[in-house]
């Protein structure tokens, strides 16, 4: 067919890349492996379409398609779930299969319901967002484990009993992992102190309340400006590394910086909600 399809929607699973190619009078499916020779195959069937190209975010499996067509030059919107499921449910139709949520994902495309902005990320983007994502989960697993053994120990206390060895190194495996936290931490601050636009966007933390700059805080400070390393992070974990996020914290210091610039009595009618009394 010498016609350019419309838009491209793209069901993504672990083995299978099912995808609908919505044409003017009728939908074409085809169906590719989650694979590199997979996705070089689809790259030539979409020939280079203009349209845009809808999936949904699936874990880590469309990582892969995302970032190999987007390298290719075609324009690729990565959409959540839950978007997908609330344009689903308006759907005459209940049905639920690959082909049938390809072709939901390609009319999306074509209603152009608030889709995100094109998928930009590079291989980099993704490994620290992974990494920063690992460092978070472990961080909450230690905290329960921390808790758990401090409960424990204070029984022990009341009940004069002594730790056995099993015990004793449970405590010591507690310690260990976080001495591995804290490597990973630095490991994450070293990535993004060797990225100008990360770095930009760290700097760019100091403006939120919440954050500043502690001169005493040594592990980012001679790249960062001294920015409390561990806040930054807490942000960066909330916000991902995305231009999104720069925009976020964009907007957020010209919010901070039009408070300050208000009178007294504006601030407190404001945070009244009483505009109206003045």
């Amino acid at each position: 067919m010498s016609t350019a399809p419309l838009s491209i929607g793209i069901d993504v699973s672990k083995r299978e890349l099912v995808c609908a190619l919505r044409y003017r009078d009728h939908v074409d499916h085809v169906i590719k492996t989650n694979t590199k020779a997979g996705i070089r195959a689809l790259d030539n069937r979409f020939r280079q379409c203009p349209c845009p190209i809808i999936m949904e975010s699936t874990g880590r499996y469309h990582f892969l398609p995302a970032l190999l067509l987007s390298g290719y030059g075609y324009d690729i919107r990565v959409v959540n779930p839950i978007t997908t499921k609330r344009y689903m449910r308006g759907s005459v139709r209940n049905t639920k299969s690959d082909p049938v949520d390809a072709t939901a994902l390609a009319h999306m495309a074509l209603l152009d319901l608030k889709l995100p902005a094109r998928f930009t990320f590079a291989m980099s983007d993704i490994a620290l967002r992974q990494k920063i994502g690992l460092l978070s989960k472990l961080e909450k697993k230690l905290q329960s484990l921390r808790m758990m053994q401090r409960e424990y120990e204070e029984v022990c206390a009341l009940c004069s009993m002594e730790l056995s060895t099993a015990e004793i190194d449970l405590q010591e495996q507690i310690v260990l992992l976080g001495r591995t936290q804290e490597r990973l931490q630095q490991e994450i601050e070293t990535l993004v102190c060797a990225d100008d636009a990360m770095r930009h966007r760290v700097d760019l933390l100091v403006t939120i309340p919440g954050v500043s700059l502690r001169p005493g805080d040594h592990s980012l400070r001679a790249p960062l400006h001294g920015i409390d390393a561990s806040k930054a992070m807490d942000c960066l974990r909330r916000i991902g590394c995305d231009g999104a996020a720069e925009r976020e914290l964009e907007r957020s210091r010209q919010a901070q910086q039009a408070r300050k610039s208000l009178p007294p009595e504006e601030i407190v009618y404001r945070r009244l909600g009483r505009t109206d009394e003045r």
